[in-house]
């Protein structure tokens, strides 16, 4: 039984957003949503709080990715991904390859990897910074000795 419901946006690149808007700087989210109610909150939530969404692809009829999380009392958790051809649909033609380039960093998460890939090398053939975040147990953090 659930002692609460919350239904917040969220994921990895969309939070690192969020707090770095909260630090003073201008971050730009690059990233694919549906074109349904959860997509139109989570826009309005990230430009409240400061994010630039405006290089967000939305998909026509398509749904967002959500994830439901269950978090116990001792703050274990489990998730389950809905719809995640949605998030994993964002091609590399479909970024802002300049911002990419003019961005003092750049944060990816790999998903999807070929866009994320992608843009780290747009960024690093300007001479940015790429910032990674590789989930322990997937290929790509075995290729990198990641436990």
């Amino acid at each position: 039984m659930a002692d609460t419901i919350e239904v917040v946006g969220g994921g990895m690149a969309a939070n690192v957003a969020v707090a770095l808007a909260r630090l003073g700087r201008s971050p730009l989210l690059m990233a694919a949503l549906g074109s349904d109610e959860a997509a139109d909150q989570m826009l309005r939530d990230l430009t409240r709080e400061g994010v630039d969404v405006s290089r967000v692809v939305q998909r026509a009829a398509a749904p967002s990715t959500e994830v439901i999380l269950l978090v116990d009392r001792q703050f274990r958790r489990g998730g389950i991904f809905v719809h995640p051809q949605t998030l994993l649909s964002l091609r590399a033609e479909e970024l802002d390859h300049r911002m990419i380039a003019e961005a003092s960093v750049l944060f990816i998460d790999l998903e999807p990897a070929a866009a994320a890939l992608a843009a780290a090398a747009t960024a690093r053939r300007a001479g940015r910074r790429v910032v990674v975040d590789v989930q322990a147990g997937t290929p790509e953090s075995a290729i990198l000795g990641i436990d």
